[in-house]
């Protein structure tokens, strides 16, 4: 992949970058074709089932549509919807001076180092204590949920919200 970009037209792509970049939409093509051999590519017919419409739901559904926010770069779970209190009670301390264990040591957390520099970082040195919660949090509504002091006017209508704090992708 070419790691040199202007704004300028440029003809200098070499053979070998050219199909390292288009690998994977070559894969797709083929894909495509494949499936369409099969019969499996095509769009439902109207008024089909589907596994979800054979279904009934357990209650009748109020939601008319669903909006949801994910924030690339956006604001940080522990200050919108997720409050962890225990950052606020272990404030000003290390990792040694709690019942957790330091997550930078975690075997997971290494096998997700890709820079060999991070790993001879000691991080205790680096971030020495942990830091408290930088804004507040109330619950809201009949449901009780927590909504960050920074959006009041969302609090409002706690009772309307759905909250999902645990996905996978």
């Amino acid at each position: 992949m070419r790691r040199h970009y202007s704004d300028t037209p440029s003809c200098a792509c070499s053979r070998r970058g050219f199909l390292a970049d288009m690998g994977l939409g070559f894969t797709g093509l083929a894909m495509g074709a494949m499936l369409a051999e099969e019969g499996r590519l095509k769009a439902d017919e109207p008024n089909s089932p589907t596994l979800f419409s054979t279904v009934a739901p357990h209650h009748p559904p109020k939601a008319k549509s669903v909006v949801w926010i994910f924030l690339s770069g956006g604001y940080s779970h522990l200050e919108t919807f997720d409050p962890k209190p225990a950052l606020n009670k272990y404030a000003g301390k290390s990792f040694d001076k709690t019942p957790f264990e330091n997550p930078v040591h975690s075997p997971l957390q290494k096998k997700r180092f890709r820079s060999v520099a991070a790993e001879e970082i000691n991080v205790r040195d680096v971030y020495p204590t942990i830091f408290p919660m930088q804004v507040g949090w109330k619950k809201h509504g009949q449901s009780g949920i927590e909504i960050t002091d920074w959006w009041p006017h969302l609090a409002k209508c706690a009772d309307d919200l759905c909250f999902v704090r645990n996905m996978w992708t």
